[in-house]
């Protein structure tokens, strides 16, 4: 079938044409040469069965390879409950990134959510990044340091509840650190487990 159209590139075999219903199309380059922006007629291409069932298997692999990584990627390990003063809800993937965070307890905890950008993060850059907006915010200050003396992190598993079956295994030891240049001190109930850092 032939077509009509205004030429936007060209190669050795093909012309690249736009036509009056824009519609973009490649077709049968001739013996007449084309000239960008000009009209050209030729003999639209057409994929073979094979050419379009190789392009449909391989983009059905993509899509499957994507859905898969996307689901792995925002399955929760678990759901961290951090109290620093203000309380947060951390779900955490199965390589310790911040795939969903809520406030649970002020608007001031919101609004240091809002200033705060921790979804994505790994979960000692998102806790630490937390930790010194509550500082710089008032939220942390010289009299809960004193009354309190500590950051409570309860590890709860992916259904959101505590259950004994098996540990989770985190790595909070930056965030630990950069607790105790404040004077605090981790604690952490890892499924019904109370542990002191």
């Amino acid at each position: 079938m032939k077509k009509t159209g205004r030429v936007l590139n060209f190669e050795k075999r093909k012309v690249y044409i736009v036509t009056e219903d824009n519609e973009f199309l490649v077709v049968k380059r001739g013996s007449k040469d084309p000239v960008k922006n000009e009209e050209y007629t030729g003999e639209v291409i057409k994929l073979s069965k094979t050419q379009k069932k190789i392009i449909s298997f391989f983009l059905i692999i993509i899509m499957v390879f994507s859905i898969a990584v996307i689901s792995i990627y925002l399955n929760p390990k678990a759901t961290i409950v951090v109290d620093m003063n203000v309380t947060y809800k951390i779900k955490i993937n199965k390589y310790d990134k911040i795939i969903g965070i809520d406030s649970l307890n002020s608007k001031k905890a919101t609004e240091i959510l809002k200033s705060t950008k921790v979804k994505g993060e790994n979960l000692n850059t998102g806790l630490s990044s937390l930790f010194r907006t509550c500082v710089s915010m008032g939220v942390i200050d010289s009299d809960y340091i004193e009354s309190h003396g500590s950051i409570t992190v309860f590890v709860l598993d992916d259904t959101g509840i505590f259950s004994k079956s098996k540990d989770i295994k985190l790595d909070l030891y930056s965030f630990e650190s950069e607790l105790s240049t404040k004077g605090l001190k981790l604690v952490m109930n890892n499924r019904g487990k109370h542990d002191l850092f």
